[in-house]
């Protein structure tokens, strides 16, 4: 039986005792954390790069970091996933190609399994990000999906402080996830 999202939620406890021949046995129970990020510039890199470092914090523990591109992404990748992080650039004022082609492909078959999944994004925008924002919260409303956080909005010329707050944004959903906060 494959542990999915909705069966982690209902979990009370991380870990599981079982107790034979006088050994005690603990089961770490991990959740996933999911990304899904277009990444086609050294930047973006950067940026995904970034958001996994700090998912991967060493203070967070029981967290499975599973990252793909939006390509790579499968429909179990997602009903398997605890939270999802979704990265794009903005592209004529809208997602990436990717990113949309993913949706496409998970939308259907994820619709009556994936209610309330938490999940946030980052945006790499050369403009004010607006069409991007609205174009994923359309697709996740449609979805349900649980926004756990204002999407990050990385705008305008590529700045350093960008990689802090993708690291930030990372950190926080895994430690969120961690804590059993969503």
């Amino acid at each position: 039986m494959r542990i999915g999202q909705q069966s982690h939620t209902q979990m009370v406890n991380h870990c599981v005792y079982f107790q034979k021949n006088c050994v005690n046995i603990v089961i770490m129970l991990t959740k996933q954390l999911l990304i899904v990020s277009h990444a086609p510039s050294p930047n973006t890199l950067e940026l995904l790069e970034a958001v996994r470092s700090g998912a991967q914090h060493s203070d967070i523990e029981g967290i499975d970091v599973i990252v793909r591109t939006p390509f790579d992404a499968t429909v179990d990748d997602v009903l398997d996933a605890n939270a999802i992080i979704l990265g794009t650039t903005e592209n004529l004022g809208y997602m990436s190609g990717a990113l949309k082609d993913f949706f496409d492909r998970i939308y259907y078959p994820c619709l009556e399994h994936t209610r309330g999944l938490p999940y946030c994004c980052y945006i790499r925008a050369g403009h004010d990000g607006t069409g991007t924002k609205r174009a994923i919260d359309t697709i996740v409303t449609g979805l349900r999906w649980r926004a756990v956080q204002e999407p990050l909005v990385c705008r305008g010329t590529y700045e350093d402080r960008f990689v802090e707050e993708c690291r930030e944004l990372g950190m926080a959903m895994a430690a969120g996830l961690e804590s059993g906060i969503f």
